[in-house]
C-alpha cells in the first residue's frame, strides 16, 4: 500500500470517479467527497472496485464559495498543494479559433465566471499563504460518467449507440474531445505538481468536429449509423482550440470504443 493519501472532492462526479478509480488502482488511500449521494457514476465507471449551471446563485454557493473552502482547509491543514478544475469557459468563442494558455478570458457564462474567480483566488492564496496549486481547464470530456449539461452530448450518443436507440448531439462545430480516463490522470498527475505558484493550464488535444465523433460511434457500433446526429446550427461558446502543454493521448475512436464497450457491460440507469 502507497504511502499517499488522496482527498478527491466531487468524487461522485465524472473526473472525480476516475480519478478515484485510477488511484485506487494504484494502490493509494483515497477519500471521497461530495454533496450528492448518487453512487451510480461511481459504480459504473468503479466496476467493482472500492471506493448547477441554470442556478446562478447556487451555482456560484458550489464552484465559487466551495472551491475557496477547499483552498481554506488545504491552508490550515499545512498541504503543500493542490489541483482544481477551472474549464475552457473562461473563454468565449469570440477569444479567437486558437486561444493561448495565458490568453485573458471573456467568459460568456455564469459558469465560466465562477471558473475564473477560483483561477483568482488560487493566485491569492499562493501570494498571501504559500499554498500552491495547478488549475486545469478541460474543453469538452467524453466518457462514463458524463450525464449531464449540453457537452454531456457525446457521451450521450455513445450511450444510445450501446443500446441501439438514435440520438441527436445538442450542438456541431470543433472542440477538443477528451476522454474523461485522460482528464482524471492529468488531474492526479496536477496535484504531484502543485509545489510551487499558482499555475493554470489548458488542456489540450486535436480540434475535431462532431462529425467526427459520429464517425468514431459507427465504426465502433455500426448499428448506429444513421441514427447519430447533429444539431450543426448550435455552436458551444467555447474556442475551437486551446494551446496546451497537458495535451490528452488517447485517440478518439479507442475512447469511444472504451466507453461504448463499458455501457455494454453495465448500463447505467440515467433518470
Amino acid at each position: 500500500m502507497s504511502n499517499e493519501r488522496w482527498l478527491i472532492t466531487g468524487a461522485l462526479g465524472c473526473v472525480g470517479a476516475w480519478c478515484c478509480r485510477q488511484l485506487v488502482r494504484e494502490g493509494h488511500t483515497v477519500v471521497g467527497l461530495d454533496l450528492e449521494s448518487d453512487r451510480r457514476r461511481a459504480k459504473l465507471i468503479m466496476s467493482g472496485q472500492e471506493l448547477a449551471a441554470a442556478d446562478p446563485p447556487r451555482g456560484a454557493l458550489v464552484n465559487v464559495v466551495g472551491t475557496v473552502n477547499v483552498f481554506e482547509t488545504a491552508k490550515r491543514r499545512g498541504v503543500a498543494g493542490l489541483a482544481y478544475a477551472s474549464s475552457a469557459a473562461v473563454y468565449d468563442r469570440a477569444d479567437g479559433v486558437r486561444v493561448a494558455e495565458d490568453a485573458d478570458g471573456h467568459p460568456a457564462s455564469h459558469y465560466g465566471v465562477h471558473k475564473q474567480a477560483n483561477e483568482g483566488a488560487a493566485r491569492v492564496y499562493w501570494r498571501d499563504d504559500g499554498l500552491a496549486s495547478v488549475g486545469l481547464r478541460p474543453h469538452v470530456v467524453y466518457g462514463a460518467g458524463r450525464d449531464h449539461g449540453l457537452t454531456a452530448g457525446p457521451t450521450l450518443a455513445m450511450l444510445a449507440a450501446a443500446r441501439g436507440e438514435a440520438y441527436e448531439i445538442p450542438f456541431g462545430g470543433r472542440a477538443q474531445f477528451q476522454y474523461a480516463a485522460d482528464v482524471a490522470a492529468r488531474f492526479i498527475d496536477a496535484a504531484r505538481m502543485a509545489v510551487s505558484d499558482a499555475v493554470v493550464r489548458n488542456l489540450g488535444g486535436p480540434s475535431e468536429d462532431v462529425t467526427d465523433v459520429v464517425a468514431a460511434i459507427e465504426s465502433v457500433a455500426p448499428g448506429a449509423a444513421g441514427k447519430i446526429t447533429v444539431k450543426q446550427d448550435v455552436l458551444l461558446p467555447l474556442p475551437e482550440d486551446m494551446e496546451a502543454s497537458q495535451p490528452v493521448t488517447t485517440p478518439l475512436r479507442q475512447g469511444v470504443l472504451e466507453t461504448i464497450e463499458r455501457f455494454r457491460r453495465t448500463p447505467p440507469r440515467l433518470e
